[in-house]
């Protein structure tokens, strides 16, 4: 894996209304196929024409992330970093800043919660 770039996508940057429309645009062809097929066929149907179906989604939907969805290499950011460790932050911080307000003691409610968000954020 070393010299190899890994990227990911920023979902967070992502133009989600344009992705919303392409998946919906070529998944919809997909579909109606398929429906199609349900109709013609009432007892099997053919693994391998499954296995393409599988395949051709992968393919719009990798296709419409490269149009809409920026990638970035995991060194560029905390690629580990979610929305719920935002949230945990920011009740660390608000539980600190309330006990560092109310004179830092060390035995109160205020010092059990700022331990417990703390530990919860590491």
């Amino acid at each position: 894996m070393r010299g190899e770039t890994v990227e990911h996508l920023r979902w967070d940057y992502a133009d989600l209304l344009e992705y919303f429309n392409m998946t919906r645009i070529y998944l919809q062809t997909i579909l109606q196929e398929l429906l199609d097929l349900e109709h013609l066929l009432h007892d099997s149907i053919d693994v391998h024409y499954l296995d393409s179906v599988y395949e051709r989604i992968v393919v719009f939907l990798k296709h419409c992330s490269v149009s809409c969805i920026p990638k970035q290499s995991k060194k560029f950011f905390k690629y580990w970093w979610s929305q719920e460790l935002d949230c945990l932050k920011a009740q660390a911080i608000d539980s600190n800043r309330l006990w560092r307000e109310v004179g830092r003691p060390r035995s109160s409610p205020i010092y059990v919660k700022r331990n417990s968000d703390k530990r919860a954020y590491y």
